[in-house]
C-alpha cells in the first residue's frame, strides 16, 4: 500500500515539473500570460513579444473561439507549443479540455538574453512563430 501511494505521489510531482520546464517551481517575477486566440479563419498571439525574467514564468492562455455556429469545435483541438532554436525549455501540447487551459514554463537561470521563437500550432487552424524575450 505504501509504494502504491508513494508512485502516485511522485508521478504527481513529475508531472507537475514538466508543465513548468522541468522545475519545480518558478523563483522569478511572474510575467503577464500571452493570450492565443483561435477560431474559424483566426490565429493571433496577443501581445506578438512578451517580455520575461530569467527564472520567471512564461505562460500562454489558451482562448478558442466558443461561437456554437462554427464547423469545428476549438474546445476539442489539439493546440502544440514548441520552442525554436534555443528555446528547447518551451514544448507542450493541450487542449482547452485538459486540466488547464494555460500553458506554463520556467525560464531557465543561465538562459541567454535575448529574443526566442517558439511554433504555435492549432489543428485545423495553422500556425504561427511569435516570440519571447529573455532580458535582466
Amino acid at each position: 500500500m505504501k509504494s502504491t501511494i508513494f508512485l502516485i505521489a511522485g508521478t504527481l510531482l513529475l508531472s507537475g515539473c514538466a508543465a513548468l520546464g522541468g522545475q519545480s517551481s518558478c523563483d522569478g517575477p511572474k510575467s503577464l500570460s500571452v493570450k492565443l486566440h483561435y477560431g474559424d479563419s483566426e490565429l493571433r498571439v496577443t501581445p506578438a513579444i512578451r517580455k520575461v525574467k530569467r527564472r520567471g514564468n512564461f505562460t500562454v492562455k489558451l482562448m478558442p473561439n466558443k461561437r456554437r455556429s462554427d464547423p469545428v469545435d476549438y474546445n476539442t483541438v489539439t493546440v502544440t507549443v514548441v520552442g525554436k532554436s534555443g528555446a528547447a525549455w518551451i514544448d507542450s501540447k493541450s487542449t482547452t479540455y485538459d486540466s488547464s487551459t494555460t500553458l506554463e514554463w520556467c525560464v531557465p537561470a543561465n538562459q541567454p538574453y535575448g529574443d526566442y521563437y517558439y511554433e504555435v500550432t492549432v489543428d485545423d487552424v495553422g500556425k504561427l512563430d511569435p516570440r519571447v524575450h529573455v532580458e535582466d
